[in-house]
């Protein structure tokens, strides 16, 4: 896939395009000209009532095989549980500190060849394996934290976050890098890389605002503050290339009384736990949620909540068409939704028997 060099801005109902090749290509579009289709929910898999509890866990992670199977990270039970397209699950891997085995899961992605890596926190490692669950061996070992986003850019290297800390003549620092990662923790290229002093609830506040997603040739699109509509494209070489904005989407600003209380309840907690970040004046606007078959980008809108309305844009920065996912009370309330090369899949989460997978279709022929 070849992207042209382009930014993009839209305002007034109008999408212009300009090309820093070409400063005299411009074009506008209407809008309400740009179609949108249905997303449906076609089929789901999780626990029935019946089922024992320990079937499907906590979710973590999930993603499509090339084979057309589905792995499910799953962080209670730390194994990966296999949905083929034909033929009975299975699991990869069990609990424990052994080669091959899972401590502390966080993220899976399959390479172009068809092996799996899944990095777990506890050993520090991102592992091998195939798909009949062989342990294959070790990716790349980590000091600290491994990535907890990976996509594969063919079968020795991915794109992936990796959050990193330092001791400095002030302290800790923390430093978070999105880059490409060649059966190595360092980065080349690396797309984004920040770094401040280690303050628990900032760090995760800062690293909570940040989305990327990538495609098979290396070109990656980064978001460094999700509560606005704006997305960097880079290519493979690490060079910005062109931005996505939407100028006409505004930002998702918290009510006064929110922003206290979520004020109040952070101040009560401990300064070192990482689970409570710090609070922050907007609501997440956008996510990443992938790249699909046809190699165009899907970006996640929070602004027409309760529906979940998506921007699908071109290789070369066009706007192609929204897609919205209606939701109603009966709905289930979908935490994670990631789009690739085989489809559309969603994760509910939070308690054991709403623990699901969900295959979602985008009606284009309607």
């Amino acid at each position: 896939m070849k992207l042209p060099i382009i930014s993009l801005c839209l305002a007034a109902g109008l999408v212009l395009f300009s090309s820093c090749a070409d400063s005299t290509a411009e074009k506008s579009l209407e809008i309400s000209a740009i179609p949108e289709y249905e997303i449906t929910l076609v089929d789901s898999f999780g626990v029935e009532m019946g089922d024992s509890l320990t079937m499907l866990g906590f979710i973590r992670d999930f993603c499509y095989h090339s084979n057309g199977s589905v792995l499910i990270l799953d962080g209670r039970r730390k194994n990966i549980l296999v949905l083929p397209a034909s033929g009975s699950p299975y699991r990869i891997s069990r609990p424990g500190s052994g080669p091959g085995e899972f401590q502390m899961c966080e993220s899976i992605c399959v390479l172009t060849d068809g092996r799996i890596l899944a990095g777990d926190d506890g050993k520090h490692e991102v592992m091998i394996f195939d798909i009949s669950g062989e342990y294959l061996g070790t990716f790349f070992n980590t000091e600290w934290y491994v990535p907890f986003k990976m996509y594969p850019v063919d079968s020795q290297a991915v794109i992936a976050n990796l959050l990193d800390f330092a001791m400095g003549e002030n302290g800790f620092s923390t430093s978070y890098v999105i880059g490409k990662f060649q059966r190595s923790p360092e980065a080349d290229p690396c797309f984004l890389s920040r770094n401040w002093e280690l303050v628990p609830a900032e760090t995760m506040t800062r690293t909570l605002l940040t989305d990327f997603c990538a495609d098979r040739e290396g070109n990656v699109f980064i978001t460094g503050n999700n509560t606005i509509y704006s997305v960097s494209i880079f290519n493979s070489a690490g060079e910005i290339i062109g931005t996505i904005e939407r100028g006409d989407i505004a930002r998702l600003q918290k009510t006064d009384e929110l922003f206290d209380e979520e004020t109040r309840l952070h101040e009560q907690q401990p300064m070192q736990d990482y689970r409570y970040n710090e609070p922050y004046a907007f609501h997440k606007l956008i996510a990443l949620a992938g790249i699909d078959s046809e190699g165009n980008l899907w970006v996640t809108r929070f602004d027409s909540m309760p529906d979940c309305l998506f921007d699908i844009w071109s290789p070369s920065g066009e706007l192609l068409y929204t897609a919205r996912l209606q939701r109603t009370e009966e709905s289930p309330e979908l935490v994670i939704i990631k789009v690739d090369r085989g489809g559309i899949l969603a994760s509910t989460s939070g308690s054991a028997d709403v623990e699901r997978i969900y295959f979602l279709e985008c009606n284009r022929n309607i």
